[in-house]
């Protein structure tokens, strides 16, 4: 989050939240990622990802 908020303008803090809140509680979750649906597949390093649907 701090490096987020370095980089981009505050102005667009909550409109990037409101983004990925959503993203982060219905496709890239923690334990069981759903990795098949993600639109960024192609930018993730997928640190930390033994198991993904």
């Amino acid at each position: 989050m701090r490096v987020l908020e370095e980089w981009l303008p505050q102005e667009y803090w909550v409109d990037i939240n409101r983004l990925l809140v959503p993203f982060g509680k219905h496709i890239c979750t923690g334990k069981l990622p759903k990795c098949s649906t993600c639109p960024v597949l192609e930018m993730c390093e997928q640190v930390g990802v033994d198991k993904h649907r």
